[in-house]
């Protein structure tokens, strides 16, 4: 653990997205990556109080497991092109979170491949709607209808 300021320092998690898998194909897969971003939501609520902040990583890269069940999509060109999936583009953003200038980010899932970098905004809040008193069961299926007609639509799983 890198020491912060005199606090306790930083935790991050790294997980890995399998594009070429759904959900019915790897049903493990997304409840690890909701685990894995619950875990990091809780550690930064709760931790953050002492200093810690606590950050995931979701980087698509090449490793052992990765080139031999995804061997294509894995492959490294061969025309001297950009390699996206080289393993050391993961690098500078595990460098940037264990620095002392990511010490305001908490709470944060980051997606990586390559040269992107992206931010995952699962777990937000939608639209809601209060009756300011109990809610008849007749009543629900019409308040949800209306709700998933303003609510975003969810973001399909890699394979779908």
């Amino acid at each position: 653990t890198l020491l912060r300021r005199d606090k306790i320092g930083f935790i991050f998690q790294a997980f890995n997205l399998i594009p070429t898998l759904s959900a019915l194909e790897n049903i493990t897969l997304p409840m690890d990556l909701g685990g894995i971003a619950s875990l990091t939501l809780v550690q930064a609520a709760e931790l953050g109080r002492y200093g810690v902040t606590a950050n995931a990583l979701a980087p698509s890269a090449r490793t052992r497991m990765t080139e031999e069940a995804f061997a294509e999509m894995m492959a490294a060109p061969t025309d001297g092109s950009f390699d996206s999936m080289a393993p050391e583009n993961v690098s500078p953003a595990v460098v940037w979170l264990g620095s002392e200038q990511s010490s305001h980010v908490t709470g944060r899932v980051f997606e990586l491949e390559g040269g992107k970098i992206g931010i995952a905004q699962g777990w937000m809040h939608g639209p809601t709607f209060d009756k300011g008193a109990r809610l008849e069961p007749a009543e629900v299926g019409a308040i949800v209808a209306d709700l998933l007609a303003e609510a975003a639509k969810p973001t399909p799983v890699y394979g779908t």
